[in-house]
Order: C-alpha cells, then sequence, then structure tokens
C-alpha cells in the first residue's frame, strides 16, 4: 500500500520514529550528491510497501527526523529494517504516545504507559531525545526526570538505571522522551526493540 493511501485504518495505528544519518557522515561514506533525509525516505517507502502495509510519513520541524504511522506493530518493521541494508537511516524508535509539551501531560502519560507495561520490581533507564537536543517548551528538563523517576521507583516500586552508568543491555525498559517540535514523543520499550544502525 502506498504512502498517500489514506485508508480507514486510524484505529489500530502505531508510530515510529525515524532518524537518518547526518549529512556529513553520509557525505563520507560516498553519498555527495544525495541528502540522507530524501534517501532514507526513499529506504522507508521500499521496505513498508516490500511488507505490503499501509504507512504515512509525516515531516517533523527537523530535517533529519520523520514519523511514521501505520498499520502494522512496531517490532516486526523494526525486525525486518534489521534485515535490511540502509545506508541513510540511522535509528527507528516505537512510540507508544505523542503529547503536548506541558510537563503535567507528558508525566501523566508516561506514569500511565510504564504502570501498563513495567512489571514491579524491572528496572528502566530514562532518556531526553536521542539527537542529543534539549527539550522545547520544557523549562527544567532535570526537574521533569527527577519527578518522573521518583514517581516510578516509589509508585511501581521500579528501579531506575542512570544511563551513565548502565549499559542498555543492563536495563529493562528504556523510557524516551523525544523532540518533535510542538509536541513529544514518548516510547516505553525494550533495549532490543530500538533499532540502531
Amino acid at each position: 500500500m502506498k504512502e498517500n493511501q489514506k485508508i480507514e485504518k486510524r484505529e489500530n495505528k502505531s508510530v515510529i520514529l525515524v532518524k537518518f544519518e547526518n549529512n556529513e557522515k553520509f557525505e563520507n561514506n560516498g553519498f555527495k550528491e544525495i541528502n540522507p533525509e530524501i534517501k532514507g525516505k526513499k529506504e522507508l517507502k521500499k521496505v513498508m510497501e516490500a511488507m505490503g502495509i499501509w504507512f504515512y510519513i509525516m515531516e517533523s520541524e527537523f530535517y533529519d527526523t520523520v514519523t511514521v504511522e501505520m498499520d502494522e506493530k512496531p517490532l516486526p518493521v523494526i525486525k525486518q529494517f534489521r534485515q535490511t541494508p540502509t545506508t541513510a537511516i540511522k535509528r527507528i524508535i516505537p512510540l507508544d504516545s505523542v503529547v503536548s509539551s506541558a510537563s503535567d501531560d507528558l508525566i501523566t502519560t508516561i506514569l500511565e504507559l510504564a504502570s501498563v507495561k513495567i512489571n514491579k520490581e524491572e528496572s528502566f533507564t530514562l532518556r531526553l531525545s536521542s539527537n542529543g537536543s534539549k527539550l522545547r517548551g520544557i523549562k527544567f528538563p532535570e526537574k521533569i526526570t527527577s519527578r518522573i523517576c521518583t514517581e516510578l521507583c516509589n509508585g511501581l516500586k521500579l528501579q531506575y538505571h542512570d544511563n551513565l552508568r548502565y549499559h542498555d543491555e543492563n536495563t529493562n525498559w528504556i523510557i524516551q522522551i523525544e523532540e518533535l517540535g510542538e509536541n513529544k514523543g514518548i516510547s516505553i520499550c525494550r533495549p532490543d526493540e530500538i533499532l540502531m544502525k
């Protein structure tokens, strides 16, 4: 199914965040005349069409990031991308929710998702935006992360693993907050559910 075919399958949709290589690294690999985001979108379309799933690529405010809405669960798609050679796609992250930048919305959504997905006594790492940028619209991100960690540890009896001291394989879950401009993407997933090339 083509990217621009809008079929009424919206109620069972999933969303993934896709990050492309930066221009410098892409040029160093021999692609001087091609933008990584253009090549990356072609790679996305090729794999999604081969899988026969409905999808819609949504631009973000960032040239190296798109979100993809689809009628397939993220894990089979990520598995297919693991098996498919790509040159422009750098990372794929399954998103559980997209919320406004308001701190309360962000915190409430993370707590609700975590209470459903994460079992007591499991560990988690909290990450802010995999592109290293600060989260827009949030004045004190350290206060928000502290509040999230405190509420998850005290309320759900989870164990927090500082992402500076622990590698992903040593934690049960990654809670990732991604910058999408006006909104934030939230992902709560196992470390092996994120594709990093």
